[in-house]
């Protein structure tokens, strides 16, 4: 019971996190699979992944990212409104 609460708690906080911070998720994504050592840092990175890794000079966030972001809140969106409309659901129904 307690490994399931705890569960639900981690995707909920990384649920609200997608939602609030997505540029974080995106910062430790790009330094986590453009590093020196990967495999796909030896291809051609994303414009989004060198304004995280300051490989080149931007003078602000490319637009590429700012529509990274957005689908990233749109996907926390969803994945927010599934269990919670489920939820409601129940609550309605089920009286």
């Amino acid at each position: 019971m307690w490994r399931l609460l705890l569960f639900t708690i981690v995707v909920a906080a990384f649920i609200f996190y997608m939602i609030l911070r997505p540029r974080r998720i995106l910062k430790v994504l790009a330094s986590a699979i453009y590093f020196p050592g990967s495999p796909l840092s030896r291809r051609t990175i994303p414009i989004w992944a060198s304004y995280f890794l300051n490989r080149e000079i931007f003078e602000g966030p490319p637009v590429s990212l700012l529509r990274l972001e957005e689908e990233i809140r749109t996907v926390g969106y969803f994945l927010l409104a599934i269990p919670l409309g489920m939820g409601i659901l129940v609550i309605w129904v089920g009286s």
